[in-house]
Order: structure tokens, then C-alpha cells, then sequence
């Protein structure tokens, strides 16, 4: 650019030095490779003014091409030139560009102001420097430190700063020139406050005087130019791609008029610095996603390469994992970056054309393939195997040509886990048909249920038990018509109650009896366990049942119930006028005995005694284990029922040397929900136990409360609570028996509820007994929802035996209240009883001459009239014909039995009121009570409770009479 006449030279000179150095920079940051300022659009000739690049085409016409993209430069309003980037394409940054010409326009404006000539090329000079930094790599800092510095001492600013605007909305200073105080960088600046905050909002340049003066300028808002002694600022918006990023920011420490053209240098100056800083980030964020693609390359896990055109298919990029993959001796780390496949090594193998090939498909048409796995050797990791993916990539290298890249997957694991799978499903299959013989072979019946309840299969056995297989839409609602399933009592099944139905909900079923009746078939008995299918989260999908058919278990138990019922009989009859005979002997009955005959009829009674127990026992085990026993549940006090027990074995304890303690009437524990008589043989076997292993010692019984449930297994290790128990807070008792005797060894600590277990197998064994005590106390306390369990220090450190029972909430003991103070060893006063005779006739109905006359014995001793009959029909004759005031009536009975008569004596209007107490050999309490009788003993008759029994039928009859009569 030549000057013209008038002009100053030297500010020519430095406006082209100026603008030839912001071109440059407008070629560099644009990546233009060239960049010119033409003549303005109005002009009649389209000359070049300056342009960037090697050569000189000055004062030359332009000719425009169609890719080049032209901006105009204005100086005001007026159009000075226009700047053009030749052949720009189509990624220009248009922000950038605008910025540029603008520094342009100010250069030329200000070259046309004479009047102005030094501070004009002051001006341009910056102008200049700052496209020059602007054309060249440059540190960021080093150039907002110099634009800084150039801007403050063309336009006379007592200090600069460059302020940027955070995600936050703060600003803090990027910058800073002519501070008295450095510290002032560290600042950061709420959004909207300060010169940089009002300036990032207005997005203009905005002037203000009076800081700190001026109640509209607060000195808390603008702290820094306070303490700066600035009194006047110009404050300037940094825009980058239509965006607000900061702010410049000049100060003065004297009152100033900022004239136009300073605040249009200014913002010259912020378009630079703007460009300059979103450069930067640009560049930053360009340099991390690089860095970050290749971190993300170099740490693929597989195989990643791209291959430039064939035929050379010269490598562009690959990663490290590439590495195990060649071929010697490119193990060693060294770069193939840039090298050909040939240079590669690789064999002209069949494989290797077929992969070229497929290559130059995938090349040639753009599309992506897949290869198909195949094995490589591998001197380190033997055989693998890879899974390829080629994909085309166009215009990678910016040429608008294509590459290809290449994927690979180390799927060995996947390949050997197949093969396994493969390897398995063969094993699982074979063990299915091994499976399916063997279910096939069973003989028990096996069903499988889906989800709903539906029958999948069933196998030849329960096919013959239920007598048909699958039936097609069957359901759980018609599974007991469909198969004729009964429960035990001879109800059909309800749907909710079948087992499949009841595994399905969660529940496994063991050991459930089903009656199966068939039309023309015996009925069958089933023992039916049925468990739930669950699938890998956890989730039922069906069930199976496992039949069993128990018909002929069930025969044999009940042939071996009728055995033991006979036995019983002919066993308990001989014992019963045994111990009768004995007692009446021994009460002078039939006249006095001397020394030695009371001696040995007391051995004859206790003999009988002894094997009245065993007896007993063995029908209890053969009852409890059948399932045959029934409870009465009722709340009742366990210390009475341990008072009541200690009386009853008060004679083998003294016998024994051995002192019982009872302490539970002194806890004030609360009754247990429990049957009064099987709790009280539950007490009385473990005490004749204690006995019999605790000669000489004591024996304590003791209880406590506990907050646990009474099957719950922390019982075994529980210690009783220091302090009693809140209400409400109790669960269940445990009630211990203590000896002081012989002790017991570790292993025989569970052994001891088996049957017929016995602590001494010596043939001179101390203790006598069938070994069936301890086993009857755990079904027992099972059939109450307890446990038992039983601890020993060791031989010769005593034993204790424990249970624990359900307590009734609320209920406390009728010995001991809460509060109460009871001695140790008291007990409460026993009710007097009226020793007077009873007047009252007595029936007893009995078929053996012994028990006839054994009872009469006993009831005549209490005051009793006593009417004999040998049969059942002679029974009923003598009912009507005096009236008894009870009648005691055997079961067994010739002509018509017990039961017979009972049901007849009820239908008579005449004796319907007449309260019968039935005697028998065998416990049916049940079956009598169902049928009208009042009171039910079993033989051997023990004295008192036979008295106590008509006592109470007769007063309570005397009563019902006076009440009728009334």
C-alpha cells in the first residue's frame, strides 16, 4: 500500500507493517493458506491492498474464486475493504474472521487521521504486535501480558486486567498490568458485580466514574479499584462465537472522558484477546481429545489398525496389543507405524490372499464386514482365538481418501467356554437319560408340577399308584376327582390343601398321607413328599412329589396297635387284681399280716408296680410314635403339677436317700399351655430318672422365662436373665430337673432320648428299667411345641435335664403373684378334705371276678353301696331298677359291651341323667366323652383316683337331683 500525498509516511509504513501482520495472523489461526484485503465492495476495481504468503500481487486486480469466503472491513460506518480467505471452503470460523476485520478497520481508519499521527502509530503498533502474536505460536499468558501492557500505555490507563467468565457466573482475572497489589489475581468476583460482572451482563463496553463515590458505584461492590485508588473505568465484553467469555478492563486513577476511538481500540484489543483466548481453549480441548483418542486407542483391549489404500496397505495407526499378534521379530516393541503389509513379512498363504481380498471388498464398496473366527498360534498363550471387524474410514488423513480399520477380539474365552458348554450339555445330557432311567425304574411314584400346578410328568410307578397318567387340562382344583384323592378321614382334598399347591407357595411338604380310591380297587395309602422347584434367581417354576405307598405299613401298624391292645388287656387284668389284691391285704383287709408277710406282699406290690410302668411305657412309645395321642391343652400351674408329681414319687426318692426341692412355686412363672396329665408324666420320668442316678444327693427342680420362642435352638445356650422379665416381654418356661448324681460323658448327651438307651449296659447295672423314660419326655414335650435337651459337667458332676413349654400371656402361677414373698420350700395349705363317708350307690359293671371284687373292696371302704354286674345286659336291667347314684362300667363286657351300654343307658329317659365313669385298658377319653361318659380311668385302677372319681360323679348327680327337685 503506496501513501498518498498529505499523508504521514510514517504512519503508512506502520498501518501496512500492521495490517500485513494481522493478515498473517488471520492466515495462521484460520489455516488459510491465503489471505487478502482487497479493495472495499463499491470500489470500481478489485484491487489487492495487502495480502499474506510469499510474493507480491500489491496494487494487482483480485480475482475471486468460488470458494473463497470475503468479510468487509468498516472503520464506523464506513467500508474501507474487504478481507477474503481464498479458497476457504466450508470451515471458516466466521467469529474470528468478523474480530479480524475489525482490527483491520480500526488500522485503516486510524492511517486516514493525520491529525492524530503519533498516537496513531502508537496505536498501530500495538495493532501490529498483536497480529504478529496473534500470526505465530504464543504462549497465552505471555500474549495477554503484552496486549495488556500495548493497550494500557497507547490509551494512558493507570492499570489493565483480562477478567474471564467461569461456569459458576464468577469472574476472576486472567491477566493483570499496572497493579499496585499482585495479589488481586487471586480474586474471584460474584456474577454480576465489579466492572467485569456489569460488563459481561450489559454485552457492550460500558464507562463508569465516581467508584466509590457514586451511590450507584459502591466501594463493597468494586474493592479492587478502591484500594487502587481508581476513580474512573472502561469496561469491555470478550465475545468468541456470539458468547460473552470475560471482559477488559481499563482503570484510571484520575477522572477521565474515554473518547470513542479508545473504546473502539479497546475493543480491537478484547476481539483479540477473545480470539487468542478461545483459541487456547480450542486448542486445549482439541490436545485432550487427541490425547484422549489415543489413550483410548493405545488402551483398546483388542487389536486396533488402520491401514491406508492398497496395494501397499501401509499401517496408519496401531496399538500395542497389535504387538503379540505379528510375527517375529516384531515382538519386541518396535513402531510399525508407517510400514506395508510386504514390509510385514506376511506369507503369501491361501489365508492371507482370502483376508486381502476381503480387504479389498471392504475397501472398494465402503461396506464393514466380519470375519469369521479362526485360530492363531501363539508361542506365549498357545492357541487363540480372533474375532475381525474391517470398517472404511473416509477423509481421515483431511484428503477426502479412505482408510480401513481393522478390530480384533481375543474371543478364546468365549471359544473355550462354548466348547465347554458344547462338552457339558453332552455330560448333562447323558446324566438326563441316566436320570430319567433311574425315575423311570422307581418304585416309588415320581410327579412334576409346573408353575400353576399342572401335572408335567409322572413315571410308570405313580401311573399304577393313582391309576391313570397325565390327564391333559387337569388343574389343582380337579386334581382329587381326576386322581380320587382322599384325605386320611376319608375327606376329598381341597385344592389349597394338596401338597404340589402347597410346595408351590414356598412350603415343602414331607411325609403327607393321602387315602387313594379307585373304582373297583382296594384303597391305597400314600406317604406323599412334595418340594418346590426353584430357577436361577431364586423363583419357584414348579414342584415335585415323591409317592410312596405305606398300605401295607398302615395294615402292620394297626395290627400292631391291636397286639398291643390285647397284650395290654391280658397283661393289665392279672396285674390289676395283683395290685389290688396287695393293697387290700396290705390294709388289713382280710386280717392282719404279720412282719414277714407284709414284707414280701409290699416286694409282690412293687414288682407289680414295676412291671405295670414298663407296660405302660411301651404302650405309650407305640402310641406317640403312631401319632395316636391327643392333648387337652388347658392352662395350668407348673408348680402345682410338680407338687402333685413329688407326692407321687415321695416313696422311691425316700427310698433312695434322695431329697427333692421344688422350687418353682417361687419364681413366678406363668402357667404353660399344656395337656395337665402328659405334663405330669413328662415331670415324673425325668424326677424317677434323677432318682435312679442320684443315690444319696438331691434333686432340684427349677424354671425360668425367656423372651424365646420354645423351639427356638439359642435355648440350648441361653442363660436365664439376671432381672425377671417385663410383662408381655415373656415367651416360654424352661423348666430343669438337677441331680446331684453319677453325671453323664459328652457323647451321650443326645443319645439319651433314644429308645432303650441305657448310661450303664453292665449286666450288675444299678438302676433297673427299659431305657423308654427319656424317650417318651421328648415326644411328649414335641407334641407341645417344645424341646428338651440335657447338660452334664462330666462323670460323677451331676446332670440336668431341661424342656421348654409355651406360657399362656398374662397368666401367673396360682402359687406365687407377682409381689408376693414366699418362703423357700413352701407350700400353699392343701385343701381339707371331707374324710366322712359318702352316701351313694354305686353300679359297677366289670366281667372279671378279681376286678369285681377289688373295686367293690375300694369303694365300700369310702362308704360307698356297691351293686355288682357280670354283663352288659345285666347292667342296664340293674340301672333302672335302682337308680345308682353313678355307675362304673368296663368296656369289655360279654354279650354287649361297654360302649353299648353307655349309648343305651343315655337314650333312656330313665337313666340319660346317671353319671358313668368308664374303665378300660385302652385310653379312647376321646370316643367315651363323644359318647356321654363323664369320667374315664385305665386299668391298673389306681386307689385314690378311683375314689376321687365316684366321689365327684355322685356329689355332682346329689346336686342335680335337689336342683330338679327344686
Amino acid at each position: 500500500m503506496s501513501s498518498t500525498s498529505g499523508r504521514n509516511p510514517r504512519l503508512a509504513a506502520e498501518a501496512h507493517s500492521a495490517l500485513q501482520s494481522l493478515i498473517g495472523a488471520v492466515a495462521h489461526t484460520l489455516g488459510a493458506d491465503h489471505v487478502s484485503l482487497i479493495s472495499p465492495s463499491y470500489h470500481p476495481e478489485c484491487l489487492t491492498l495487502v495480502q499474506s504468503g510469499e510474493g507480491s500481487s500489491e496494487g494487482h486486480p483480485f480475482e475471486s474464486g468460488e470458494g473463497d469466503v470475503c468479510v468487509p472491513v468498516r472503520y464506523g460506518e464506513q467500508e474501507l475493504a474487504q478481507l477474503v480467505v481464498v479458497n476457504a471452503g466450508t470451515g471458516v470460523d466466521q467469529d474470528r474472521l468478523d474480530a479480524f476485520a475489525r482490527a483491520a478497520g480500526y488500522i485503516l481508519g486510524h492511517s486516514e487521521q493525520v491529525s492524530r499521527a503519533e498516537s496513531a502509530i502508537e496505536e498501530t503498533r500495538v495493532l501490529r504486535e498483536l497480529g504478529m502474536r496473534l500470526g505465530q505460536p504464543t504462549d497465552l499468558q505471555e500474549l495477554l501480558d503484552s496486549m495488556l501492557a500495548g493497550v494500557r500505555r497507547v490509551l494512558n490507563a493507570s492499570y489493565a486486567s483480562i477478567a474471564t467468565l467461569e461456569p459458576d457466573g464468577t469472574t476472576r482475572w486472567l491477566a493483570m498490568d499496572g497493579f499496585r497489589n499482585p495479589t488481586f489475581r487471586d480474586r474471584i468476583f460474584p456474577p454480576g458485580h465489579g466492572i467485569s460482572g456489569r460488563t459481561i451482563e450489559a454485552r457492550h463496553p460500558i464507562v463508569l466514574h465516581g467508584i466509590g463515590t457514586d451511590p450507584g458505584l459502591p466501594s463493597e461492590e468494586f474493592p479492587v479499584h478502591v484500594e487502587e485508588g481508581g476513580v474512573s473505568a472502561l469496561g469491555v465484553p470478550l465475545i468468541a462465537r456470539e458468547q460473552v467469555i470475560g471482559a477488559l478492563i481499563l482503570g484510571s486513577r484520575t477522572e477521565r472522558e474515554w473518547q470513542e476511538h479508545e473504546i473502539e481500540l479497546a475493543t480491537v484489543i478484547a476481539n483479540g484477546a477473545a480470539v487468542a483466548i478461545d483459541q487456547n481453549r480450542a486448542q486445549k480441548a482439541e490436545g485432550a481429545q487427541r490425547h484422549l483418542l489415543q489413550e483410548v486407542i493405545e488402551h483398546y483391549p483388542g487389536i486396533l489398525l488402520v491401514l491406508g489404500p492398497p496395494p501397499e496397505w501401509r499401517i496408519i495407526v496401531a496399538n500395542s496389543q497389535f504387538n503379540k499378534f505379528l510375527p517375529e521379530p516384531f515382538r519386541s516393541g518396535r513402531s510399525i507405524v508407517g510400514m506395508t503389509a510386504a514390509e510385514l513379512g506376511t506369507q503369501d498363504t491361501e489365508r492371507s490372499e482370502a483376508l486381502r481380498q476381503m480387504l479389498a471388498h471392504v475397501f472398494t464398496t465402503g461396506k464393514a464386514i466380519s470375519f469369521e473366527q479362526y485360530e492363531s498360534e501363539n508361542s506365549e498363550a498357545g492357541t487363540t482365538y480372533w474375532n475381525w471387524q474391517a470398517l472404511p474410514v473416509d477423509n481421515l488423513a483431511g484428503d477426502g481418501g479412505r482408510s480401513l480399520m481393522l478390530i480384533a477380539n481375543d474371543v478364546t474365552d468365549v471359544v473355550r467356554s462354548r466348547q465347554a458348554a458344547q462338552e457339558s450339555a453332552e455330560v448333562a445330557r447323558a446324566r438326563a437319560e441316566e436320570l430319567e432311567m433311574i425315575i423311570s425304574h422307581m418304585a416309588d411314584g415320581v410327579i412334576i408340577f409346573d408353575s400353576d400346578g399342572s401335572v408335567l410328568r409322572m413315571n410308570p410307578a405313580s401311573e399304577k399308584l393313582l391309576g391313570k397318567g397325565v390327564v391333559p387340562g387337569a388343574t389343582p382344583a380337579t386334581h382329587a376327582a381326576t386322581y380320587g384323592l382322599y384325605t386320611p378321614e376319608g375327606e376329598p382334598f381341597q385344592a389349597e390343601q394338596l401338597p404340589a399347591v402347597r410346595a408351590l407357595q414356598g412350603e415343602l411338604v414331607v411325609g403327607e398321607s393321602i387315602l387313594v380310591r379307585r373304582p373297583g380297587e382296594p384303597e391305597t395309602i400314600l406317604r406323599v413328599s412334595c418340594s418346590p422347584l426353584t430357577g436361577n434367581q431364586g423363583e419357584i417354576v414348579g414342584a415335585v412329589a415323591v409317592l410312596h405307598d405305606i398300605t401295607q405299613d398302615k395294615l402292620v401298624e394297626r395290627l400292631k396297635d391291636e397286639f398291643l391292645s390285647i397284650v395290654s388287656h391280658e397283661l393289665r387284668t392279672p396285674l390289676t387284681a395283683i395290685i389290688g389284691y396287695s393293697d387290700l391285704m396290705l390294709r388289713g383287709v382280710h386280717g392282719a399280716l404279720v412282719d414277714r408277710q407284709a414284707k414280701v406282699l409290699n416286694s409282690v406290690r412293687a414288682n407289680a408296680d414295676r412291671l405295670l410302668r414298663l407296660i405302660n411305657d411301651l404302650l405309650d412309645v407305640s402310641k406317640l410314635e403312631s401319632g395316636a395321642v391327643q392333648l387337652r391343652l388347658d392352662p395350668v400351674d407348673l408348680g402345682e403339677i410338680a407338687s402333685r408329681t413329688i407326692a407321687q414319687t415321695r416313696i422311691i426318692a425316700v427310698n433312695a436317700g434322695v431329697q427333692i426341692t421344688n422350687l418353682l412355686p417361687d419364681r413366678h412363672l406363668n402357667k404353660v399351655q399344656a395337656d395337665d396329665q402328659k405334663l405330669q408324666q413328662v415331670l415324673e420320668n425325668l424326677i424317677t430318672n434323677a432318682v435312679k442316678h442320684t443315690g444319696g444327693g438331691s434333686i432340684t427342680i427349677d424354671g425360668y422365662l425367656t423372651p424365646l420362642s420354645p423351639d427356638d435352638p439359642g435355648l440350648l445356650v441361653y442363660e436365664p436373665p439376671a432381672q425377671p422379665l417385663e410383662d408381655g416381654q415373656a415367651r416360654s418356661i424352661v423348666v430343669s430337673v438337677h441331680d446331684t448324681g453319677s453325671g453323664l460323658e459328652a457323647d451321650q448327651l443326645s443319645r439319651i432320648w433314644d429308645r432303650f438307651y441305657q448310661v450303664d449296659t453292665s449286666v450288675k447295672r444299678r438302676s433297673g428299667g427299659a431305657g423308654l423314660g427319656l424317650t417318651i419326655v421328648r415326644n411328649l414335650v414335641d407334641l407341645h411345641s417344645g424341646q428338651v435337651w440335657a447338660y452334664s459337667a462330666g462323670p460323677g458332676k451331676g446332670s440336668t435335664f431341661s424342656f421348654s413349654l409355651p406360657i399362656v400371656q398374662g397368666e401367673y402361677s396360682a402359687y406365687a403373684r407377682p409381689g408376693d414373698r414366699v418362703p423357700v420350700g413352701a407350700r400353699p395349705q392343701e385343701q381339707r378334705r371331707d374324710r366322712s363317708a359318702v352316701i351313694g350307690t354305686v353300679l359297677v359293671a366289670e366281667d372279671d371276678a378279681d376286678q369285681r371284687e377289688i373295686i367293690c373292696d375300694m369303694l365300700e371302704l369310702e362308704g360307698f353301696e356297691v351293686v355288682l354286674a357280670e354283663t352288659g345286659e345285666e347292667a342296664l336291667e340293674l340301672a333302672t331298677e335302682i337308680m345308682p347314684s353313678a355307675i362304673a362300667l368296663d368296656v369289655i363286657l360279654p354279650r354287649r359291651d361297654g360302649w353299648e351300654v353307655l349309648e343305651a343307658l343315655r337314650q333312656d329317659p330313665r337313666t340319660r341323667d346317671i353319671p358313668v365313669l368308664i374303665i378300660s385298658v385302652v385310653d379312647q377319653t376321646d370316643f367315651g366323652k363323644k359318647l356321654g361318659a363323664d369320667e374315664y380311668l385305665l386299668k391298673p385302677l389306681d386307689p385314690r383316683s378311683l375314689r376321687t372319681a365316684i366321689r365327684r360323679l355322685v356329689l355332682a348327680h346329689e346336686r342335680d337331683a335337689s336342683r330338679r327337685q327344686r
